[in-house]
């Protein structure tokens, strides 16, 4: 699987990059195609395999419906209230989706919408920023 969420250190991946745009300009890519969950998904997933899946064994790819990176900053800017402009690009390409069909047919699991998930990860309640500046001393 791939996942995104926040992050305690580095604010180098794409949320915590994303979040530090407040107020600024960026490229929203269209053809660049993702399939992973957010960390808040995957930790509701885990759970739930580990409470009910006790047999499952093998390698499974746990992926969500794919979505441009595009119309991911697009929910990312508006759960969290970011006010970034995104411009809306075409010219980069990149499918890095996964297949989840097995996973979901065999545990009976359903990954979460996009929507749901950002949501989720927007309202996750970890005050980030102060982990992050208690981590940096």
């Amino acid at each position: 699987s791939s996942i995104i969420g926040r992050e305690l250190i580095g604010k180098t991946e794409l949320v915590e990059w994303f979040l530090s745009q407040r107020g600024k300009t960026v490229s929203g890519f269209t053809k660049v195609m993702y399939s992973g969950v957010t960390t808040v998904e995957m930790a509701k997933i885990v759970t739930n395999i580990l409470q009910t899946q006790k047999d499952l064994n093998g390698i499974y790819q746990l992926a969500s419906e794919p979505i441009s990176k595009f119309s991911l900053l697009n929910l990312v800017n508006e759960k969290f209230n970011c006010e970034v402009e995104i411009i809306e690009e075409s010219g980069k390409e990149s499918d890095k989706t996964l297949d989840g069909q097995r996973f979901s047919s065999e545990t009976g699991m359903k990954i979460s919408s996009w929507e749901h998930m950002i949501n989720d990860l927007a309202n996750d309640k970890v005050n980030y920023e102060e982990w992050s500046n208690n981590g940096s001393r």
